[in-house]
């Protein structure tokens, strides 16, 4: 398969994740189950970022886009970094994502237990 195609198949699955991500602080409210994804996601999430550093989405992706066409890299180093650039011209730092992702998955731990 193409650099090019597994980077835009690893970009899709990339935004189905952060989607889902966004979408389960509402969907755990009306979803019995869905805090068992809830558990899952956060757990991934936290270990992607402890073993590979980061998001390993965003390493795949931005292996393959180089290995396509070094101009073609995620620019901004990470995927809602880059892709907020794009499609919104909003600019903001790793940091700032970092701080809002992890905030974010913290929320959700704390309401799935306290909703149990």
């Amino acid at each position: 398969m193409v650099s090019k195609r597994k980077a835009d198949i690893v970009s899709g699955v990339h935004f189905i994740w952060v989607f889902l991500g966004v979408a389960s602080l509402p969907l755990m409210f009306f979803i019995h189950w869905w805090k068992w994804f809830l558990l899952a996601f956060a757990f991934l999430n936290v270990f992607s970022w402890v073993v590979f550093g980061g998001c390993f989405l965003s390493k795949f992706e931005n292996k393959w886009r180089k290995e396509n066409n070094p101009e073609g890299a995620l620019k901004e180093g990470s995927f809602i970094q880059h892709y907020l650039k794009r499609f919104f011209n909003i600019s903001c730092s790793r940091r700032v994502v970092r701080i809002i992702s992890y905030s974010y998955i913290i929320l959700l731990v704390l309401l799935v237990i306290a909703i149990k």
